[in-house]
């Protein structure tokens, strides 16, 4: 690895990649290929979640949708990590891509998306290594989309987890904390009063399902306390209007005291009366 040695003040003569506000990092661009990801504060947590991706990366790069980060940022008179350097990728992440993407287009991306948990879940199998690891963070800005191919990439990885329990934060999970939850749904959602704890592939597949129900149909549980038989409501009128069945048994296990499905191959199957229904609420 080549690690930068720089000041933190040098680091800001650095053009901003990106205006939106980050609860974590500032995003700079160092050249026309990478970008400089600083972080506000680097905590211990943070330190051993980046070892283990370097510990581990020739596993984790055998998934090609993944974009890890290639070197350290340093202090050149402390010695401590400032942040890390990471690839520049597609231009477009999923929130804004999806703003106009038509329909179709769409469910290929989200398709994508599907396979490549599928490939994780298979590689967790064989390599005990991940035996615990999750993205953790998945979420329509952390998916960057090549509108051509409809091929992604995920980001922001250096909020994954390799061990559980893991005190976590996620965009796609937050409202779960908020919610009464059933006993029996303990082993997939492990929580404490202040944070999801225990990501795993249950709360991966969780996160790409509000995914999809966010961008397919307008239905945004993320957001506040979840009325889960409200929920359920919703997700018999999705299938009455003709969703297919093994997409609303996968809705239907994220509050069932089983695995969580993933969906992936049948969402092409979703019929063309839903993309005339895209942007407004099917409800």
């Amino acid at each position: 690895m080549n690690h930068l040695y720089i000041s933190k003040e040098k680091l800001n003569n650095y053009p901003l990649f990106s205006q939106e506000y980050s609860v974590e990092a500032k995003i700079r661009i160092l050249n026309e290929k990478e970008l400089l990801k600083i972080f506000y504060v680097v905590t211990k947590e943070k330190l051993e979640t980046l070892e283990n991706i370097l510990k581990y990366n020739k596993i984790l790069n055998q998934i090609n949708e993944f974009l890890f980060f290639k070197d350290y940022i340093i202090d050149e008179k402390t010695h401590e990590i400032l942040g890390i350097i990471i690839d520049k990728s597609y231009e477009k992440n999923l929130f804004d891509y999806a703003k106009k993407a038509k329909f179709n287009d769409l469910i290929k991306v989200l398709k994508n998306i599907g396979e490549t948990l599928e490939v994780l879940k298979k590689l967790k199998k064989t390599e005990k290594a991940l035996t615990n690891f999750a993205i953790g963070d998945l979420q329509e800005r952390n998916i960057l989309v090549e509108e051509k191919t409809h091929q992604i990439k995920i980001i922001d990885l250096d909020s994954c987890t390799f061990y559980t329990p893991t005190l976590y934060h996620s965009k796609n999970l937050i409202s779960l904390k908020n919610t009464l939850l059933p006993s029996n749904l303990s082993f997939k959602y492990q929580l404490n009063e202040y944070k999801l704890i225990n990501c795993n592939f249950n709360t991966d597949i969780y996160c790409y399902l509000m995914i999809i129900l966010k961008l397919l149909f307008n239905y945004d549980i993320t957001t506040s306390k979840i009325n889960i038989q409200s929920y359920f409501y919703h997700i018999e009128n999705l299938l009455n209007q003709g969703l297919p069945k093994p997409i609303y048994e996968s809705l239907m296990a994220l509050f069932k005291p089983i695995n969580n499905l993933n969906p992936y191959q049948y969402l092409e199957d979703i019929p063309y009366t839903f993309e005339r229904k895209k942007g407004q609420n099917p409800f």
